[in-house]
C-alpha cells in the first residue's frame, strides 16, 4: 500500500506533463504545420543533408471549409526540421497538386463562386511558396475540372501534368511522400 501512492501520483504526474506539450509552427511556415518537439531521440537528423521532398497531393476534405491536411503537411515537414536546426536552405519541397485536391490551389474569387467559401488553403499556400516551395498543378486536372490557369492562386505553377512533375522531380533527387 505504500508503494501505491508513490505510483499513483507519478504517473498523474507524467500525464499531466505529457497532456502540457504543445505544438508548435514556424520558424519557416509561421501559421501552419504544427509539431511536436521530440527529445532524446535515438536517431539524429542529418545537419550538413539536402532534404528533397515532393508531396503527391491528391486528396483533399469534402468539406470546403477545411484546410487540406496534405498540404499542411509540407509545412509540417518544413517546420519540424527548421525547429531542429536544418536550415532552409537544405530543405527543398514541391508539392504536385491534382486529382480531388485540384480545388485547393484556386483563387478566393472561383472558389467562392463554386463553394460559398473562403479557401482555406489560400494563407498556407502563400506560406509555402514564400518558405519556397514549388507548388505545381496538374495541367490535365485543369482542363478535366474546369479548373483554368488564370483562377490559380499566385505564385502556384501549372504543369502538363501530375504525371511529368512527379517524374521530373524524382530524377533530380526528390524522395515521393504520396498522399
Amino acid at each position: 500500500m505504500n508503494i501505491t501512492l508513490p505510483l499513483v501520483l507519478g504517473l498523474m504526474l507524467n500525464s499531466f506533463l505529457v497532456l502540457a506539450q504543445t505544438t508548435n509552427t514556424g520558424p519557416y511556415v509561421p501559421n501552419h504545420g504544427a509539431v511536436w518537439k521530440v527529445e532524446n531521440r535515438t536517431i539524429p537528423l542529418k545537419s550538413n543533408y539536402d532534404y528533397k521532398i515532393v508531396f503527391d497531393i491528391m486528396s483533399t476534405s469534402n468539406d470546403p471549409s477545411v484546410k487540406n491536411r496534405y498540404i499542411d503537411s509540407a509545412a509540417r515537414f518544413f517546420n519540424m526540421l527548421g525547429q531542429n536546426g536544418i536550415p532552409k536552405e537544405k530543405i527543398h519541397v514541391a508539392l504536385v497538386i491534382h486529382s480531388s485536391a485540384s480545388k485547393d490551389v484556386m483563387n478566393n474569387e472561383w472558389y467562392q463562386a463554386k463553394y460559398s467559401t473562403d479557401n482555406p488553403n489560400i494563407n498556407l499556400i502563400t506560406e509555402l511558396l514564400g518558405a519556397g516551395a514549388d507548388i505545381i498543378f496538374c495541367g490535365q486536372s485543369s482542363f478535366t475540372r474546369k479548373m483554368p490557369k488564370e483562377n490559380l492562386i499566385e505564385g502556384v505553377d501549372l504543369s502538363l501534368s501530375a504525371l511529368t512533375s512527379l517524374v521530373e522531380y524524382q530524377s533530380d533527387g526528390f524522395q515521393l511522400i504520396k498522399y
